[in-house]
């Protein structure tokens, strides 16, 4: 009986072989759990840095702010299938603009100070107590940042964690939704957002972080929208049509 003529592949062939019949299937799940696992270190984070300097789980507003971090997360993660967009935010990008490198720190550091601030604030009763309503008010306020975030980001298919003109992506200007009130409506969530939490928590002391990580914000803004107005195509053309940056009639 004649020797076969074909020799059997190396084993190294056969593994590139076997990632190929996995599929982007394979990829997206690799993905998704890393993502999860993100989210689940998040919350466990928040309710790490919101109820330790608190001293205490008998608060009822610091539940209904974690529940809402586990809200968005979720819906972030399940709700807006987008892989291109979530490989995007996964991944360190060199290209990203110097200055952003250092104002992306600025703008995470006050976000865990404040639930930290507001803890200790319940711990040690710096702040009077609020009335109820103003409590509510600014649950109501914190919702509808967050909704205003994650609606930004579902039509928004580049809505990078940096700023970068994407253009192994296709890069373009997006006009959909929330961008036909203001070109940053992302940034109008998180300042809404930074508003509320304080007031939904009962502590004014959390304003303190709470006012520099705006601050924080509108200078990113101001920046991002001037280099997106050089360097990407029509977007000059889009700051005719949606004149303000963050807030409808004044900026």
């Amino acid at each position: 009986m004649a020797a076969s003529r074909h020799r059997a592949r190396p084993l190294f062939l056969r593994r590139v072989t076997w990632r190929k019949a996995m599929g982007r299937r394979h990829v997206d799940d690799i993905l998704m759990r890393r993502l999860v696992t993100r989210g689940i270190f998040a919350l466990f984070f928040n309710a790490a840095v919101l109820f330790l300097p608190a001293g205490t789980f008998a608060w009822p507003m610091g539940w209904a702010y974690l529940g809402l971090q586990a809200v968005t997360i979720g819906y972030a993660l399940f709700g807006i299938r987008d892989e291109a967009l979530f490989e995007e935010r996964a991944r360190w990008h060199k290209d990203a603009k110097w200055w952003d490198k250092w104002l992306m720190p600025l703008a995470v550091l006050p976000m865990v100070c404040l639930p930290a601030v507001a803890g200790f604030d319940v711990r040690f009763a710096w702040s009077p107590d609020p009335p109820p309503w103003l409590n509510l008010a600014g649950l109501v306020l914190a919702a509808a940042g967050q909704a205003l975030i994650l609606w930004a980001i579902k039509v928004n298919t580049f809505f990078s964690s940096v700023v970068r003109i994407q253009t192994d992506r296709g890069h373009r200007v997006v006009t959909d939704g929330p961008y036909k009130l203001v070109r940053h409506p992302g940034y109008t969530g998180f300042i809404m957002s930074m508003v509320a939490y304080p007031l939904m928590l009962g502590s004014l002391w959390a304003l303190v972080p709470a006012a520099v990580g705006i601050l924080v914000i509108v200078v990113r803004t101001g920046l991002e929208d001037r280099t997106l107005q050089v360097e990407l195509p029509a977007y000059a053309s889009f700051t005719e049509t949606t004149p303000n940056r963050l807030i409808p009639g004044i900026w």
